[in-house]
Parts: structure tokens; sequence; C-alpha cells
């Protein structure tokens, strides 16, 4: 996907984190934990090399970045320095920078990644074991990692499902909000709308949140049931990796695929039930949609490359809180970077919802450039979004309602804790459960 895209450098399509410690911090320790992290969690030095049949081939690799900088630093000047030093080729994707506090400040440490090795959920893995390593706690090293699991999947046959897809596509088109400006990243803005989670919402949020953003569309969409790209985990259990653990596992595992919200044109309550039984119906948790760029049949390669796909992505986070907030140090709080390379590629969507929790709210962000979209529309879909789901949260305690929010119980049933976690917890216990009964 990432190299289809037509970027400059692949490798700067990558994420920052930085992490605030507790403490003054021993670069020396801290390498070695970081090292630590680099041999528990292979992907993140993987080699990516062109490949005339696949497109691209996983090669292992040894290489990342460390620095020790002096105080003072710039936060902005390591990023820049960390991902200028990124090489696909020799797997150098993954960076460790130790800062030191001036008199008064405390040290921190940056963190960037490309995403070609590293998804959201990676990250939580990747900053809870650089905390326990620099403890001094061994870690546990991936049985099975990402390339193993790449060959895998890439081994499951598209075919099965192409009516399915063709299905799910159908809504996609141009947006009545859309302007004839240049869509690039280079001018993109994004703001964001919060609700107050309702005491039990989050146990359909995910489905919840996508209700509310498709209804929201539904004035500029071209279609009363919008297409949009879903991103899902991808972290579900397979039978051929009985070892690969999902609550471990470092890569790009996330899959992106197109979904039709089936919208029916009554209540919100009428859309979300159809919404959580059209996610419930999702073959292969969506994975098998890009395996049809390369299916074995080129008439079906032919077909979907010429689709017109979705144009708003609508991404569920799960909880944006401090991913390492509940550790034993030394890291106490962190903030994120993303990508600001390849600024004059064309965007492929118009608009893209990031949906999460965060201090007992739904925080809604709205990405796009407004040279390409009208402003004014995508706020008023924003608002429209967050009116639905604070009508959804806020109905009386004991009315009418009560019982059909309760039967809608999310995919994987979110509670308060982070969605990726759960997800997690919840593909071991399946597998625990399938043995059992094996």
């Amino acid at each position: 996907m990432l190299l289809s895209r037509g970027l400059s450098r692949v490798e700067d399509f990558s994420h920052s984190h930085l992490l605030t410690a507790d403490g003054p911090l021993d670069p020396e320790r801290l390498r070695r934990a970081a090292q630590a992290v680099v041999r528990a969690h292979p992907a993140l030095t993987t080699a990516v090399r062109p490949d005339d049949a696949l497109g691209a081939r996983l090669v292992p690799g040894t290489d990342w970045y460390w620095s020790a900088e002096p105080a003072g630093t710039g936060l902005e000047q390591v990023r820049k320095a960390q991902r200028a030093s990124f090489d696909r080729s020799c797997g150098r994707l993954f960076a460790v920078s130790h800062l030191p506090g001036l008199p008064g400040e405390t040290d921190r440490v940056v963190l960037s990644a490309s995403h070609l090795v590293i998804d959201g959920m990676s990250w939580a893995v990747v900053i809870d074991d650089l905390a326990a390593a620099y403890r001094g706690e061994p870690l546990a090293a991936e049985k099975v990692g990402h390339a193993e699991h790449a060959a895998v999947i890439r081994a499951l046959d598209p075919a099965a499902h192409a009516a399915y897809w063709r299905a799910q596509l159908d809504g996609a088109g141009r947006y009545r909000w859309r302007s004839d400006g240049p869509n690039t990243y280079a001018d993109e803005q994004s703001f964001e709308v919060s609700v107050p989670l309702g005491a039990d919402g989050n146990g359909s949020l995910q489905a919840a949140a996508l209700t509310a953003v498709a209804r929201a569309l539904r004035p500029w969409a071209p279609s009363e049931q919008p297409s949009v790209w879903l991103i899902g985990l991808g972290r579900d259990p397979l039978a051929a990796l009985p070892d690969w653990d999902p609550d471990r596992a470092v890569g790009f595992y996330s899959a992106a695929h197109p979904f039709r919200v089936p919208l029916a044109g009554g209540t919100f309550l009428d859309d979300l039930r159809a919404t959580l039984t059209g996610l419930r119906a999702i073959p292969d948790s969506g994975k098998t949609f890009g395996l049809l760029a390369c299916a074995a049949d080129p008439a079906l390669r032919a077909e979907f490359a010429g689709h017109e796909g979705p144009r708003v992505i609508v991404n569920h986070l799960g909880e944006l809180a401090d991913p390492v907030s509940g550790s034993a140090g030394p890291f106490i709080a962190s903030a994120q970077t993303a990508t600001a390379g390849n600024a004059d590629v064309e965007r492929e969507v118009d608009v893209d919802v990031s949906v999460g929790v965060r201090d007992g709210h739904v925080v809604m962000r709205w990405l796009f450039n407004p040279a390409a979209v009208d402003a004014t529309a995508v706020r008023e879909a924003a608002d429209t979004a967050a009116a639905e789901l604070r009508a959804l949260f806020e109905r009386p305690h004991g009315s009418p309602h009560d019982d059909r929010v309760r039967e809608t119980t999310g995919v994987t049933g979110v509670t308060e804790e982070s969605m990726e976690r759960l997800f997690a917890r919840l593909s071991r216990e399946r597998l625990e459960r399938q043995g059992e009964q094996a």
C-alpha cells in the first residue's frame, strides 16, 4: 500500500513519540534497553526490498538508529535526524534518542519508526517494553514475527470474497463538498470535537461512532449508504500460526478496507444495529480486500485496480491515554508527532476521521485539506456526528431504548480499557476456547 502511493521517500511516512522521564536517565542503560526491544521485536529492523512478483519482500535486517544528544537539543531537530537516517533497503526504520534535560528540566526520549514496520497497537508494545527493559526486566521475544504473518496472509485466496467487496465499494464516489484545489498533505488541517462518554457508551463505541459519522455524511455523500475506509486491527488469530501472539506482535498488521455503512433511513438506534450486523459480517477482518490487488486472476486484479475507493476514512483508535500511564516508570508522559514528509503527494481521501477516548470523552479528529474540501461542510458534518453521539449517551437512564442499546454490544465488547489491548486478550481467550473444544 505504501510503496504504491507515489511517495518520494516511503520511509518518511513515519510516527514519533516523545517520552518524559520521571528522573535522570542513564544513556548507556537506555541504549541497551532499546537494543533489547529490537531483539525482542525483529520487525523493527525489517528491510523492505523490491520484488517483481510480490511488489516488495520483507528481509531480516539488524540496523537501527541511536543517538545521545547534548542538553538543549531541539525536538524537531532530533525527529528530522531520525527520519533522515531511515533506509528501507537495509532495515533502518526504528530510532531512539536520549535528550538530557537542562537544569530544572527532566530527561526525554524520542522514538520514531516508519509505518512500514509499525502500526498503532505496536507502539504500545514497544513503549511498554522499553520501560520494562530499562528497569532491568527481561523481555519475551516474539516466537513468530511479521514476515511469517505476512506470508500466511499472502497465501489467502481473495476470489471467494470478490462479490462482497464489490458491494462494499458501491457507495464510493465523489462527495459534493469537493472543490478543485490541490488535495495534498502540505496544507491539511485538523480539528477535534468531543462528547462526554456515557456510563455504558463504550460497549458499542466503535459501531456508534461509525454510524454517527455515516449519518452526518449523507448530505454530501454520493450514496445514502456511504462507503468509507475502515482501518482494522488485523490481529485475529490464524490457525496456521498458533505461536503468533497478537498481544506481543510488533509490525504493520492494520488492514484498510471499504465498508458500506448500511444506514436504513430510520432512527439512530436502527442504523446502529444494522451497522453492528454489517461489521460482524466482514470476512477475514478485511484482510482479503488488500489481496485483490495481487490476486492470481489477472481479470480480478484489473477490476479492483480500477475501482474508485471511498473518500472518507474512519479509524477507531481506542483509548488515547498515555500508553505507559500505568507503568512503574521510568516514563510518565508522552506526546505524538505524525509524518511530516511527502507534503506534495496527493491525498487519496477527502477527510480522515479518527475516533478515540480521552479523559472520559469521545474525541473525533477530522483531518482534511481546505483547498480541496469545503471546510464549512466538514465542520457541519463533524458537529452533526457529535450531536448524534451526545443524544445516544445522554438518553435518560431506564428509557425504553436502554434494552436496545444494551443489545448492541460492540464488535469486540469494548470496555473502559483500550480497544487494542482488550482485542488482544479476547484473541488469546478465543484461541484457548478453540483448544478446549478441540
